[in-house]
């Protein structure tokens, strides 16, 4: 069951978030079994209250209650939309309407068409804010920065300067429902990095260029971040710039540890066999393997391959011959890769068909226009495996 959290995080800032716990594929496509926060953020002063972003539309009523428990509704003078996706703007039409539409929207332009497109809200007082814009919010100095892409085209940050606070929205985020507020519980923080890491590569993946580029156009800015804030998981106030190196790390889809990442869909064993063989010929040289097989009793969740895909050193994707082309999974896992995940990662192709290798065509087209250094493309017809080969792949393979 959804829990309301309200916490003050400093005298006149709050938070509101709601973790999710029945919501089982966000965006429809990635599982999340760990959950999801959503984190809307309050400033109380004595001139009025702002409101930055609100919770998805099934918690519209708990959203209200939450707000009310930390300031009257009719104090609401501005409402920040930090990006209008659904996840953060659900319940900004029964705010307004709760409020009478006293209150403005503060948001980048191009958020204003998008929730009238959504909403309606005809009645709905906008107004854009520019990139770099500072204004007086009841008393609180705020300063607007276009973050493009993480992952809209309208997302911004605010930055309340009396708090040295960091509202990133979606940027900094990550999946999971925290035991606590901010990253306070360094073991929690250590568990947290899965999350992080599955909610950059799977969210933020096919704009992971535009987190360098947002990086550092904050730290250009010279703000005094003691605080970051996102809409999505932990708020950072223990040490904030913790959640901005990680995410440089997944933006630059380092390897974290010795790991190698393989794929494959297997319908009747024999590209199992295959990949066995290539397993063992890894982990007898140390290497850890991460598995997902497609079998006739199993299919992995596409976040996880994606997640563990961003962080290895290596890829073998193994295809089964179907119809002609590709198990059309296995077409999905690397259409997906390559959306997502596009790095120069070292990768190795192993197909098995029957008879005819005509389905490598669709993965060597798609490979040709990705990053990925693939290393070799090994045909197997049935089970005549050319074993020295496959070491030689193998031992290019990690070799780079």
């Amino acid at each position: 069951m959804a829990r309301k959290v309200v916490e003050r995080l400093r005298d006149g800032l709050y938070i509101l978030r709601l973790d999710d716990d029945q919501t089982e594929y966000f965006e429809a496509l990635w599982s999340i079994p760990e959950g999801v926060t959503y984190n809307a953020y309050v400033l109380v002063g004595n001139a009025g209250a702002v409101v930055f972003d609100t919770w998805k539309s099934s918690y519209c009523s708990d959203f209200i209650e939450a707000l009310k428990s930390v300031v009257e509704l009719d104090r609401v003078r501005y409402i920040v939309v930090h990006h209008a996706e659904p996840d953060h703007s659900g319940c900004l039409r029964e705010l307004l309407e709760a409020c009478e539409f006293r209150p403005r929207v503060l948001g980048h332009p191009i958020a204003e068409q998008i929730l009238r497109s959504m909403y309606g809200l005809e009645k709905m007082v906008f107004e854009p804010v520019k990139d770099g814009e500072e204004r007086d919010l009841c008393g609180f100095r705020a300063k607007f920065v276009y973050i493009p892409w993480l992952h809209w085209p309208d997302t911004i940050a605010t930055y309340l300067a009396d708090y040295g606070a960091l509202l990133t929205c979606d940027a900094f985020g990550g999946f999971g429902i925290p035991p606590t507020i901010s990253d306070s519980d360094s073991g929690w923080v250590d568990e947290y990095y899965k999350y992080v890491r599955k909610y950059v590569a799977t969210v933020v993946g096919h704009y992971r260029e535009f987190i360098a580029r947002n990086i550092e156009k904050i730290e250009k800015l010279g703000l005094k971040i003691s605080m970051i804030a996102p809409a999505h998981g932990l708020v950072w106030s223990r040490n904030p710039m913790h959640i901005v190196e990680l995410y440089r790390e997944l933006a630059e889809a380092k390897p974290r540890g010795n790991k190698v990442l393989m794929v494959y869909s297997s319908m009747y064993g024999f590209v199992k066999r295959v990949m066995n063989l290539v397993r063992d010929l890894i982990e007898h040289r140390g290497v850890e393997v991460v598995e997902y097989a497609f079998t006739d009793s199993n299919h992995p969740e596409w976040s996880d391959i994606v997640s563990d895909a961003l962080d290895a050193r290596a890829l073998i994707l193994g295809f089964s011959a179907y119809e002609a082309s590709v198990h059309p999974l296995m077409k999905t896992v690397l259409s997906l890769l390559v959306s997502k995940v596009d790095a120069p990662k070292p990768l190795l192709v192993v197909y098995v068909y029957g008879w005819g290798p005509t389905e490598a065509k669709d993965v060597k087209e798609l490979l040709d226009r990705s990053r990925f250094r693939v290393v070799d493309y090994v045909p197997v017809q049935g089970s005549k495996l050319d074993v020295e080969r496959l070491e030689r792949a193998v031992n290019e393979l990690l070799k780079q």
